[in-house]
């Protein structure tokens, strides 16, 4: 019978494989965005070792980063990367994005404060861009309408309130989602209003599309499947299509409500995790 030293002798190229694991690793989880890059692409050619890089856990409840959506680490041709080395970056990119927000479930005194820098800086942009007559004037007009609504339900309506903080604290987008029994209802829903103008330091991408992601498993929490309701506008329609909302029969063309079914549900999160 082999003794323990035995057993835990590795071959040359086990022992290569080791390093190389151990080397992923260590630039991974230095959080710089270079080194992270070096681990993405390492995973193209490597999809299987990967778990033993970055442990994934499928029942994790971490909220990852409009909106400006978009799976921004995979190629700009994805049928060129095998299925399990895309689902390797989906995964990645995932888990970085778990690591950056939190789920915020109510408002409070401080959400109050922080949705009225908001509306502040939302009606800066907006006057801005009515001077400078830019092409993103009508987008910065609805971001600052859809946040003095987002205000009005948070004040009168704490527990409906829903949002994503980055790592530093910063609330990235906020939502007032209803509880109707079946579904959920999002009555309104905003991201940041730097990260409509992408020119302050505490920009980020994705912050609704994950706020969402969040909705989402709670709607499967509470045992609804993952069934949301919104009503969008024209300028958000195409938003919630890219996460599997559809338009149902009501609504009006400028405002069609749409809904996400159980099993759009899933595949929604099964592309933001990766998993299958």
């Amino acid at each position: 019978m082999p003794g323990l030293l035995e057993r835990q002798i590795f071959s040359l190229e086990e022992r290569k494989q080791q390093e190389i694991i151990a080397k992923m690793r260590y630039l991974w989880e230095s959080g710089d965005s270079i080194l992270r890059a070096e681990v993405r692409s390492w995973a193209l050619a490597n999809p299987n070792a990967l778990p033993k890089v970055l442990p994934l856990d499928r029942s994790t409840q971490s909220v990852g980063a409009a909106d400006e959506d978009s799976q921004a680490d995979i190629n700009a041709d994805p049928e060129s990367i095998p299925p399990s080395s895309r689902r390797c970056l989906r995964a990645l990119a995932h888990h970085e994005d778990s690591r950056v927000f939190s789920f915020v479930d109510r408002a409070d005194s401080t959400i109050y404060q922080e949705l009225s820098e908001w509306s502040r800086v939302a009606n800066s942009n907006v006057s801005r861009a009515i001077e400078d007559d830019s092409p993103r004037r009508g987008r910065m007009q609805a971001n600052a309408g859809m946040i003095a609504l987002i205000q009005e339900g948070a004040l009168l309506q704490p527990e409906d309130f829903r949002g994503v903080r980055d790592r530093d604290g910063n609330l990235q987008a906020g939502a007032i989602v209803t509880d109707l029994g079946e579904y959920l209802y999002v009555d309104f829903l905003a991201s940041a209003p730097w990260n409509i103008t992408g020119e302050e330091p505490r920009a980020v991408s994705r912050a609704a599309t994950m706020l969402m992601a969040g909705i989402v498993r709670e709607s499967i929490d509470k045992g609804y499947g993952g069934r949301i309701l919104v009503d969008a506008v024209s300028s958000t329609a195409d938003f919630y299509r890219r996460m599997g909302f559809r338009e149902t029969e009501q609504g009006a063309a400028s405002t069609p409500e749409m809904a996400l079914t159980p099993e759009a549900a899933r595949d929604f999160l099964d592309n933001m995790t990766g998993e299958q």
